[in-house]
């Protein structure tokens, strides 16, 4: 949110639709995010060799996203 009123481009005049179309937005990104970190934590536990990150990195998104 700050973003937005630090740069100018949230103004009073805009529609509150489109308020809350940015938070949305901004809601779904932070869960992203989060997710994503949490994703990039369970890697970092896992075993040292890249093959086998890579592996399981796929196994962890793939999991999440059905």
């Amino acid at each position: 949110m700050l973003v937005y009123h630090n740069s100018g481009l949230l103004r009073p005049s805009a529609p509150l639709k489109t308020l809350g179309e940015r938070n949305e937005k901004s809601r779904n990104q932070i869960r992203r995010n989060r997710l994503w970190k949490k994703t990039l934590e369970v890697i970092r536990i896992g075993d040292n060799s890249l093959h086998q990150r890579q592996q399981f990195s796929t196994t962890v998104i793939t999991s999440y996203s059905i």
